[in-house]
């Protein structure tokens, strides 16, 4: 009877859901290579509501513990509602340059992510762009994605968490390879 109940409390605990935090950052607790900009904006993600702004908010809060400075996001929409710059056109050259004098940024990260399922598969791509500000160029990108067959759950939120992780796991590992200034990531 004891086996039961220890099995059972495991698999009650095992579909707990967990919170987690990287507790304050403090700075200079992680230290990005010389070289690539450090205070960024995050513009909203293009692709369908709510997914494109859970997965927004998740990026930018994974750059934190990698040593990015991040602007908050509503300052960066007011700003750009204020000066009338479209979100698709975050990228253009005139646009970043503004961004960047308004905000003080050294580079801004853009994306677009999509997600479909079906009764039997979930699939969602996070696809993000790193531009720098004072050149318009981008970077560094990466194409994340989450593609599964026959799983329990059939929930685009859920890959998109997945997706969006894979993301910023590229970007820390791209990141620790680069090894002086004139590195591309």
């Amino acid at each position: 009877h004891r086996w039961l109940f220890v099995l059972c409390a495991f698999t009650l605990s095992s579909c707990a859901t967990t919170q987690m935090s990287s507790g304050f950052v403090t700075r200079g607790a992680s230290i990005l290579p010389a070289g690539v900009p450090k205070r960024v904006g995050v513009v909203l993600f293009e692709g369908e509501a709510p997914i494109n702004a859970q997965s927004t908010e998740q990026f930018a809060a994974g750059l934190v513990p990698l040593g990015f400075d991040v602007v908050e996001r509503n300052n960066l929409d007011r700003i750009l509602q204020e000066y009338k710059i479209q979100y698709s056109g975050v990228t253009s050259t005139d646009s970043l340059l503004k961004l960047g004098e308004l905000l003080s940024l050294e580079g801004v990260f853009v994306g677009a992510v999509t997600g479909e399922s079906s009764s039997t598969w979930v699939d969602s791509h996070v696809n993000v762009r790193f531009v720098e500000i004072k050149t318009g160029k981008t970077i560094w990108s990466a194409t994340a994605k989450d593609p599964r067959l026959f799983t329990i759950s059939m929930d685009v939120r859920t890959s998109i968490v997945h997706s969006t992780n894979k993301a910023l796991s590229m970007l820390k590992r791209d990141l620790s390879k680069i090894s002086d200034i004139n590195s591309p990531l």
